[in-house]
């Protein structure tokens, strides 16, 4: 048996069928261009007519490929009893075993191929064992990263080997080196729109449009049939420019199998449009049509389009059966930020509320989205009067952030503040004066939570941050003139009450009179605190 390199990123061996080579190429074409029901039909029917261990294989991958490993490991044992001594069919099966958890039955597996062939003609296996690793959950990727160097020694040439090294090294993260080991695939094929399109989903892991957006026109440059380039791009403008979205869609629907997703697709299309009555008619056809068979995400976008026709018992009712049909490996954070939108409307238990965007936050990957789900969380503890939640949330938002805002920190201590928390005030208050030591607010807020604290003026704590205060507002004394006349007032009562020095007492009290001449609690108390230093000064010179 002759072992040939597949060029197509589909495929990574093939042995010469050479009555059914072109048939077997056609069902490799297909997986590659993920069109996996147009494989299925092309390999299944090689499989029916006797074809050897290469349809197999590669029937096995394209049922992987779609989740459904289970029929693919019906495929492979069912197979003839030669066949599964085939090397490629060994592999097959040990990925099989290794998707299960059975890594040592798999690593025996893999032994096996490689020993059934010359070391010169490893390579093609060695990748292919690799691939294995890679694409499964229990895979060990450094290991599979070793064999392809151990391949690459012996054959330099295959696009394949760097485009397994390249998902090698995206599935643990290394967007640099996939992107290196993409670009290598393809300097080897320039026709190789895979390459493009997977240096494109680095990216797109990143959230860096610029970049995932040109890959992916590069890709379609290179091959405008390849349709999951045509796909990302669509769901890229589905957010940013409906009509682009609208393009992309057409043709991702022309180049791909003919499939009920198409009008799923079609149908969000039409609701972000804001063709919502249409959205509506459409998943309803849908629904009907399919009965049981039907996606759940179709009950959530007859949620959507009920909402947006503003009939929000519907919308509440289809996203719960939304959520009873849904597998939850497949809810995402939308979903939850919709239904605690809904729940809200509704007046729903405050802590079912709270527990969706608690849900979304945890699901959702992209900073600022999380970020805004905690506020949304803090506006609803503001308005149902529980400002201490409201203190912990904003308090979680400032420190998840990168870059908060002084609003952001003066929100964060005035909840405190309201929820009568005041050493969790001072102590936020205290980070603003800090950061802020020109600002007023840091030292004005703390002084008034210092002093809730000290509320019998025993401790003197709030007489630092008054006396800030009055440095800072100062410098800007007419706008600034309530803040100074509550600090003098202040700083008067607790001299004259405290410490017992009136005369003291009375010099912040003048103060209060050069900023407002007419106040008359300041004129009353003067009046007071003269009678009383009189009254000293005659005690004490009577007692002389």
């Amino acid at each position: 048996m002759k072992y040939i390199a597949l060029i197509l990123a589909g495929g990574l061996i093939g042995w010469s069928q050479f009555s059914l080579a072109q048939s077997v190429e056609d069902g490799k074409k297909m997986l590659y261009y993920q069109r996996y029901e147009s494989a299925k039909d092309i390999l299944g029917k090689q499989v029916e007519a006797g074809a050897g261990s290469e349809a197999y294989y590669f029937l096995s991958q394209t049922y992987i490929a779609t989740d459904d490993s289970v029929q693919a490991k019906t495929i492979l044992e069912n197979a003839p009893a030669q066949v599964q001594e085939d090397p490629l069919v060994k592999i097959g099966r040990g990925q099989i075993l290794l998707m299960e958890g059975k890594k040592d039955e798999a690593a025996a597996l893999f032994n096996q191929a490689l020993e059934a062939v010359k070391k010169k003609d490893q390579s093609e296996l060695m990748i292919a064992i690799a691939k294995a690793h890679v694409q499964a959950r229990t895979g060990d990727v450094d290991y599979a990263l070793q064999l392809l160097n151990e391949a690459e020694a012996r054959e330099k040439k295959n696009p394949n080997l760097y485009m397994v090294r390249g998902d090698a090294y995206r599935r643990i993260g290394n967007g640099g080196e996939a992107i290196i080991a993409y670009t290598a695939a393809l300097e080897r094929d320039p026709k190789l729109a895979k390459a493009n399109f997977n240096i494109g989903k680095v990216y797109l892991s990143q959230n860096n449009p610029e970049s995932y957006v040109k890959y992916f026109e590069d890709a379609i440059a290179l091959d405008p049939t390849f349709a999951p380039a045509h796909y990302e791009l669509y769901y890229h403008y589905y957010f940013r420019n409906v009509n682009k979205a609208k393009e992309y869609l057409e043709s991702y629907i022309a180049n791909t199998d003919k499939s009920v997703n198409h009008e799923y697709m079609l149908t969000d299309l039409l609701y972000v449009s804001g063709k919502h009555q249409e959205a509506l008619v459409k998943a309803q056809e849908i629904l009907q049509r399919e009965g049981d068979k039907v996606q759940p995400r179709i009950y959530k976008l007859l949620a959507y389009s009920y909402d947006a026709v503003q009939d929000s018992v519907k919308a509440m009712d289809l996203m719960n059966t939304y959520f009873q049909k849904e597998k939850e490996e497949k809810l995402i954070a939308k979903d939850f930020e919709f239904k605690a939108k809904l729940l809200n409307r509704f007046g729903a238990d405050e802590e079912e509320t709270v527990a969706a965007w608690e849900k979304a936050i945890q699901l959702d990957t992209v900073k600022v989205q999380q970020a805004k789900y905690m506020k949304e969380i803090a506006d609803l503890y503001k308005k149902s009067g529980d400002r201490s939640k409201e203190a912990k949330w904003l308090g979680t938002y400032y420190n998840h952030v990168d870059n908060p805002s002084n609003t952001d920190l003066y929100n964060w201590g005035m909840a405190h503040f309201f929820a009568k928390e005041f050493p969790e005030a001072d102590t936020v208050f205290a980070k603003y004066a800090e950061k802020y030591p020109d600002q007023v607010y840091g030292h004005y807020w703390r002084a008034r939570s210092s002093a809730a604290i000290d509320s019998l003026m025993e401790e003197g704590r709030a007489i630092p941050h008054y006396t800030a205060l009055v440095e800072v507002a100062g410098k800007e004394p007419e706008k600034n003139k309530n803040l100074l006349i509550q600090a003098y007032g202040y700083l008067a009562a607790y001299n004259a009450n405290t410490l017992k020095e009136y005369e003291k007492a009375i010099e912040w009290l003048s103060q209060i009179l050069v900023l407002d001449p007419e106040n008359s609690d300041a004129k009353a108390n003067i009046e007071i605190l003269q009678k009383m230093v009189t009254q000293s000064s005659a005690s004490g010179n009577s007692g002389g």
